[in-house]
């Protein structure tokens, strides 16, 4: 539930199955089993009974220039379908012809096939630890583009329609470990030439003089709720979650990389806490996100409280 609180540092879940690789490589194998035999069976969209992948295509429509062809953008402008407090910034503008993004735990890689069938023609790139779940999401998009070639006259308007446009590249899936792979391996548009970078953590480095080599906007759709439950540690001994927030950062386009973050564990307080500049985990080491909107879902009251059952909360990158 989403409430409007700002809680203390958020307590970690309990650790569970769903924060453990073995549980999603089974998962997506059965799915990759169900889409063989039906290519009709795509697998789970998670947190489609609150329609979340429509509106955080919405929201992110709202963010995009009414017109691109004189090269000026509108002024920002709170999206439709989302909520600001008096604390938050305006969200900047996105262009769809180019604008990078990159889906972290791209499960069968419906949120940026449907991000690219709604007209973003920028690089769309889906990562996933779990091998099968890039399998699936590559066998997803190939089979709505053999169901685009078959229905070339129907206009009926759905989400299999105009998947690869004439003008786009192919969405890309890949196999990459979100807390411990590359950063190199992700980066949004191919690096300049530059040295060799020795020092630890010279990547993040590269990356804030480098403008080019982040991304325009990062989703997260479940990814850290199921980090959040896992029993994993890093070499300080923390759960792994709490390294999150600076690897999502590393990723972002400097002044203005968007995070877009959805979540049915966490709500909006809590994820301000975790990622944004109010929440002690973002004064930790000075490297906090700026709130810069919120997506609406239906709420609900339940002994005097009123809530949402799932949080989208975006997160804008400072310079």
């Amino acid at each position: 539930m989403a409430d409007g609180a700002s809680p203390p540092k958020p307590t970690h879940l309990d650790p569970s199955e769903l924060g453990t690789k073995q549980y999603w490589d089974a998962i997506y194998a059965t799915e990759l089993t169900n889409h063989a035999s039906n290519p009709r069976e795509e697998g789970t969209i998670w947190f489609d009974d609150s329609d979340a992948e429509a509106k955080i295509c919405d929201f992110l429509d709202g963010l995009a220039a009414a017109t691109t062809t004189t090269g000026t953008l509108p002024p920002p402008l709170t999206p439709s379908g989302s909520t600001s407090t008096s604390s938050t910034q305006p969200p900047p503008r996105l262009d769809k012809s180019t604008a990078t993004i990159l889906d972290l735990g791209c499960g069968n890689g419906s949120l940026l096939l449907s991000l690219r069938a709604a007209g973003w023609r920028g690089r769309l790139l889906g990562v996933d630890y779990s091998a099968a779940s890039v399998a699936l999401a590559r066998r997803v998009a190939a089979s709505r583009v053999d169901d685009d070639d078959d229905d070339d006259d129907d206009d009926d308007g759905d989400n299999h329609s105009v998947v690869e446009g004439s003008s786009a590249p192919p969405v890309e899936f890949e196999v990459w470990d979100i807390l411990a792979g590359p950063l190199d391996a992700v980066r949004a548009r191919a690096p300049e030439p530059g040295p060799e970078q020795a020092a630890a953590g010279g990547e993040e480095e590269e990356r804030d003089r480098d403008p080019t080599a982040g991304w325009d906007v990062v989703l997260d759709k479940g990814t850290f709720d199921a980090i959040s439950l896992s029993d994993e540690r890093d070499a300080a001994g923390r759960r792994v979650c709490e390294g999150y927030r600076a690897r999502v950062r590393s990723l972002l386009r400097p002044g203005g990389g968007l995070f877009l973050v959805t979540s049915c564990n966490w709500t909006e307080a809590e994820l301000g806490v975790w990622f944004g500049e109010a929440g002690v985990r973002g004064e930790e080491d000075g490297r906090h996100l700026e709130e810069v909107g919120r997506i609406k879902y239906p709420s609900f009251s339940f002994g005097g409280v009123k809530g949402q059952a799932i949080s989208s909360v975006c997160f804008a990158r400072p310079r």
